[in-house]
C-alpha cells in the first residue's frame, strides 16, 4: 500500500508543476547552465528556468524541487520536477520504474509508450545503470498531449524519480533543455 501512495504521489507530481515534437536524436546530458545539488542528487538545470522548492497546499510531500520554464509559449509550461519514496532495501529499480509506468499507463488518457531507454547515471561517483522511460498522455481527454521523460536514481532505500515534460508543441530549445536536463541526473 505504501508504494502505491508514493506511485500516485509520483503521479501527482508531475501533472500540477507545469499547471499555470518529435522523438529526435538521443541527447548527452549537457545544459547550458546551473547545477542544482542537495546531499542526495544533482542535475544541470537551465540558468533561465524557475527553481520552486516551497510548495503549498495542493502538492504532494514527497517533492522535493520542480524547474520550469520561464517562458510561457502554451497553456501549459514545460518543467521538471524531482520526487523521492522510500522503498524496501533489495527492490529493483527496473521493477520499480516498470510499477510506476505501469500506473501511467492507467491514468492518462491516449497513453502512448514512446521508448525505454538504459540509461547510464552517475551515483556515488560511480557509473550507475538507470532507465529512462519515456511516454505521452493527456491529464483529461479534453487536455493537451504531454510528453513526460522519467528516470530514477536509487541510494539507500530511497528512490529519487526525475519526470521531465513539455507539451509536443513546445519550442524546441525548450524540449531539449528537459531532455538534457533529465540526462544529467546523478546521485550522490
Amino acid at each position: 500500500m505504501k508504494k502505491l501512495i508514493s506511485v500516485f504521489a509520483i503521479i501527482s507530481a508531475l501533472l500540477l508543476t507545469g499547471c499555470a515534437g518529435s522523438d529526435g536524436p538521443a541527447l548527452d546530458g549537457s545544459v547550458e547552465g546551473n547545477t542544482y545539488s542537495t546531499s542526495d542528487f544533482a542535475l544541470e538545470i537551465p540558468t533561465d528556468w524557475e527553481v520552486i522548492s516551497e510548495f503549498g497546499e495542493g502538492y504532494p510531500e514527497n517533492m522535493i524541487v520542480a524547474i520550469r520554464n520561464n517562458v510561457k509559449a502554451n497553456s501549459f509550461i514545460a518543467n521538471m520536477n524531482v520526487t523521492y519514496a522510500e522503498i524496501e532495501k533489495g527492490v529493483d529499480l527496473g521493477s520499480y520504474a516498470t510499477q510506476i509506468l505501469d500506473t501511467h499507463r492507467s491514468t492518462l488518457t491516449n497513453f502512448r509508450e514512446v521508448g525505454i531507454e538504459d540509461l547510464q547515471i552517475t551515483a556515488a561517483g560511480d557509473p550507475a545503470s538507470s532507465v529512462l522511460n519515456v511516454f505521452e498522455g493527456k491529464r483529461t481527454p479534453e487536455s493537451q498531449t504531454l510528453r513526460f521523460l522519467q528516470t530514477y536514481g536509487y541510494k539507500a532505500n530511497t528512490v529519487y524519480v526525475l519526470t521531465g515534460m513539455y507539451n509536443l508543441s513546445e519550442e524546441k530549445f525548450a524540449r531539449e533543455k528537459v531532455e538534457n536536463t533529465v540526462r544529467s541526473f546523478e546521485i550522490k
